[in-house]
């Protein structure tokens, strides 16, 4: 049976974002290295394009790391079979932001760290524009070169032949929602390209086959689904979804595109609904068809195709009241076409980015408290069928 959270809910705090850890002991189960594969992308492998350089890629200069405000460590997680955390922190915890796989590495880019307050109020959104990247073999971090653009967050972001791609989102001090960027990460650099053709942020995007595609996320004619082609920088207003959605997440599982979950606030009413929608995209007929719904309600998670099957974790309810988190694990097999509760977070996350490999659901960046007020500095890995 669906079911959806609604409440009212006052301020406009909430609707600002869109929606919107210091130390954690390692787990006892190690997390065996993995070799990384010669190229790989998130969730859904992709062609090689031929064109080494984009259309109307324009250079962009050096930017200056922000130091990041120490967080709060939060509460000591579950030892679970089923789960690893690294003994690795983030150069800079983060959340509400994006990832990408590439050559065995998570690219984290820049992302929310808190909110900057005026007395008891708040003023405006922290952030932080450090590039964060994550060896899977070494349970390491490194930097990239940082993002061009101060505290950008609650971007969509994909990987297409080697590179990282970023669309729309939020800064600390204006919106960002029609930008995208694109890293290289042989020649660790940044380059803006020419700007989206609708307004996004609090949106996410996959790869499918030559074209990336954004999905969801607040702006203009946000049902609308947008195809992108690196190739040409060729952009496409394609089907609506049936239900306007942000901070949901989206998946490729057997050459369709999965819209999951995410809430929709109405700004004059201050109503906030948190949705277990599922919606499904078939990219040769351009039309949408509803999917069977989540078990629980949320917003705000990381998601990922593994081994023929989708995960999804954590979460947010800005519809409860006061805000709360979701922590369950829920698995989709298209063999039974239902979702089923597998497992609970070790700490609760959300404003989350997910990653398939080899495997395993890597949960990078994201916060333990609502409303992204204490982000999280581990990697944490759940290894499905560890712990049956």
């Amino acid at each position: 049976m669906k079911r959806q959270t609604v409440c009212w809910f006052t301020g406009c705090i909430i609707i600002l974002l869109v929606g919107c850890n210091q130390q954690i002991p390692a787990a006892s189960t190690a997390l065996p290295p993995t070799a990384a594969p010669a190229n790989s992308a998130a969730a859904t492998a992709v062609p090689t394009a031929t064109a080494n350089e984009l259309p109307g890629e324009t250079a962009v200069p050096t930017a200056t790391t922000t130091p990041v405000p120490s967080v709060t460590a939060p509460p000591e997680p579950t030892q679970d079979p089923n789960w690893w955390i690294g003994n690795s922190p983030m150069p800079a915890p983060r959340a509400e932001t994006g990832a990408g796989l590439i050559d065995g590495r998570i690219y984290v880019p820049a992302g929310m760290t808190g909110f900057r307050y005026s007395g008891t109020d708040i003023a405006g959104i922290l952030g932080t524009n450090s590039l964060a990247i994550y060896d899977i073999q070494s349970d390491s971090w490194t930097s990239g070169a940082v993002v061009p653009y101060e505290g950008l967050n609650h971007q969509a972001t994909a990987v297409y032949d080697g590179k990282l791609y970023t669309f729309g989102g939020l800064g600390p001090e204006e919106l960002l929602d029609t930008l995208v960027l694109v890293y290289d990460p042989t020649t660790d650099s940044w380059n803006e390209l020419p700007p989206m053709p609708e307004t996004r942020q609090s949106a996410t995007a996959v790869t499918l086959g030559d074209e990336i595609y954004i999905v969801g996320g607040a702006g203009t004619n946000a049902a609308a689904l947008l195809r992108y082609r690196p190739d040409n920088g060729e952009w496409t207003v394609l089907a609506e979804m049936s239900q306007i959605r942000n901070h949901l997440a989206a998946v490729v599982l057997d050459g369709e595109i999965y819209a999951i979950g995410g809430r929709e606030e109405n700004p004059l009413s201050a109503l906030i609904v948190d949705f277990d929608l599922v919606e499904i995209y078939n990219p040769e007929t351009n039309t949408w068809r509803r999917g069977p719904a989540l078990n629980f309600p949320r917003a705000g998670f990381a998601a990922a195709t593994i081994d023929g099957k989708i995960y999804v974790a954590g979460g947010e309810l800005l519809s409860h009241l006061p805000p709360d988190q979701e922590t369950s694990v829920e698995m989709f097999d298209p063999a039974t076409n239902r979702w089923e509760v597998i497992d609970e977070l070790p700490t609760p996350l959300h404003g989350v980015s997910g990653i398939g490999y080899e495997g395993k659901f890597y949960l990078l960046a994201g916060s333990n408290r609502p409303n992204s007020t204490s982000p999280f500095s581990r990697v944490t890995v759940f290894i499905p069928g560890e712990n049956p």
